[in-house]
C-alpha cells in the first residue's frame, strides 16, 4: 500500500480491509528472513 494517490498500490488493500481480512506481518528476525523476497544491501 502507498500513500501516494497516483501509485498503483494506493488502494490495493482496501477491499481486504473492508472485509476485515488482514495478512500477518513478520516481526521476529527469523520470520522476516523467512518471508524475505529481496535483500537490499546499502553501502556507502
Amino acid at each position: 500500500q502507498s500513500g501516494h494517490p497516483l501509485s498503483d498500490h494506493y488502494d490495493d488493500q482496501i477491499a481486504m480491509y473492508r472485509e476485515g481480512v488482514y495478512h500477518r506481518m513478520p516481526w521476529s528476525d527469523d520470520a522476516v528472513e523467512e518471508a524475505a523476497v529481496y535483500r537490499m544491501r546499502l553501502v556507502g
